[in-house]
């Protein structure tokens, strides 16, 4: 009928999982993840009309390295700070440790390499 055009049905009976958004908790969010939105949302919804048989997934993304650096360089130098007392929102407040635990990787790398003559 007039609703099938353009739903082929070519997927039908086919599962299809779409990861996306799955922002990264150490980060504020920004305009990209907007795009990755929308671009997620409009690929499951053509997948559908295809008769793709769909699961849309967001992983919360509170674990990992990216987590473990950020807490590894709070414990080091956050002397008990916290976002309220710091006045900045909590993802940017751990968004903070995180460029810190990379500064100080760099450094410390480049130091090493200095020593050893690389």
């Amino acid at each position: 009928g007039v609703f099938s055009f353009g739903r082929p049905g070519t997927l039908t009976g086919k599962k299809i999982m779409v990861e996306f958004s799955s922002p990264n908790t150490n980060k504020p969010l920004h305009l990209g993840h907007l795009r990755n939105d929308v671009l997620g949302e409009s690929v499951s919804r053509i997948l559908a009309a295809c008769g793709a048989d769909l699961r849309k997934v967001c992983i919360i993304n509170d674990r990992g390295i990216h987590i473990c650096k950020s807490m590894l360089a709070y414990l080091e130098q956050g002397q008990g700070r916290t976002p309220e007392s710091e006045g900045v929102k909590s993802d940017h407040f751990v968004g903070e440790w995180y460029v810190c635990f990379s500064k100080a990787l760099k450094n410390e790398t480049e130091e090493i390499a200095r020593n050893e003559g690389v």
